[in-house]
């Protein structure tokens, strides 16, 4: 989500690095929010209250990623030289789950499963991440983005 919106948001040209702030639509601790602002704040330098606080008045990334925005979205970029800004949602269903990583999901839960089955289900479990990270990259049914007025 964040490089298709750096994308969306700059074109051509190459990204500001600390010059995007980030809104997340949920808490930090709801679900994988916080994960994926870390991914964000990591790619974009945008921070929250503890972030870098710049060199001589310049560079400043503190303040720049907030929680528990009022976005319709998982997160939302946009450019402070600008005011151009990107709504992402990240629509998983869309590459589905392996069959055998549900049951096996479930029976992790209960501790109902050999180390073989534990091992199966991170196999299946990782070769969706890299489906959803490297095949689906740019595909506009996974990665939804929508502009801000």
């Amino acid at each position: 989500m964040t490089l298709r919106s750096l994308r969306w948001l700059y074109g051509d040209a190459f990204p500001v690095r600390g010059d995007v702030d980030i809104r997340l639509g949920q808490d930090a601790a709801t679900g994988v929010t916080g994960v994926i602002a870390a991914v964000a704040a990591l790619l974009t330098g945008a921070a929250g209250a503890g972030g870098f606080k710049g060199i001589a008045g310049r560079f400043e990334r503190r303040d720049r990623l907030s929680y528990g925005a009022d976005i319709d979205g998982e997160i939302q970029f946009t450019r402070r030289d600008t005011g151009l800004a990107v709504v992402a949602s990240l629509n998983a269903a869309a590459v589905p789950l392996h069959a055998d990583a549900r049951s096996l999901f479930q029976r992790i839960v209960r501790e109902e499963v050999s180390p073989g089955e534990a091992r199966e289900f991170q196999r299946l479990w990782q070769e969706r991440v890299r489906q959803l990270l490297i095949d689906h990259a740019n595909d506009t049914d996974v990665i939804l983005l929508r502009r801000m007025a």
